[in-house]
């Protein structure tokens, strides 16, 4: 399927958070002011026909902590209700399963100059950066001292352990 794009400016007052959204942005907020302040406006709203937002709640809270009136939006009018609320879980959905590729995430901040605290990045200066995510929970008292769980296949019934 091919969309077309256009982003038009709406006033804040006209978004609409959707009510039944998982997602909790609260933690996320601070960080979003701060870019736009530091950046301007870089990434629009994604909303529905009727205004309702599916991706980018976070970014219109932000907008009314920096008192804008407006900002640039994506109308995916082109969408059925079935497909906006799809879209919103998978882009959400998405999102997670993101990683970090720890040597060029290091030189990156290095070549840098921003608050690291303020976008929740970690301090790599002193660390050996020989591992990925997998490596994080691998071989830790953590891991150790875990009680082993079990779980069944609702199609098969195989038990097996987790």
């Amino acid at each position: 399927m091919q969309t077309k794009i256009k982003i038009v400016m709406k006033l804040v007052e006209a978004l609409k958070v959707y009510d039944n959204n998982p997602r909790n942005h609260d933690e996320t907020v601070e960080a979003v002011t701060k870019s736009i302040n530091d950046y301007g406006f870089l990434t629009p709203i994604l909303i529905d026909k009727n205004d309702v937002i599916i991706d980018g709640e976070a970014q219109l809270k932000a907008a009314i902590e920096c008192s804008l009136e407006k900002v640039p939006c994506i109308i995916a009018d082109e969408l059925t209700d079935d497909e906006v609320r799809e879209v919103r879980l998978v882009i959400n959905k998405t999102q997670d399963l993101t990683t970090w590729t720890f040597d060029k995430l290091a030189a990156e901040l290095e070549a840098v100059n921003i608050d690291l605290s303020t976008y929740k990045f970690p301090d790599l200066s002193d660390m050996d950066l020989n591992v990925s995510d997998d490596d994080f929970l691998q071989d830790t008292e953590i891991v150790k001292e875990r009680e082993k769980k079990t779980a069944v296949c609702p199609n098969c019934g195989h038990k097996f352990e987790i």
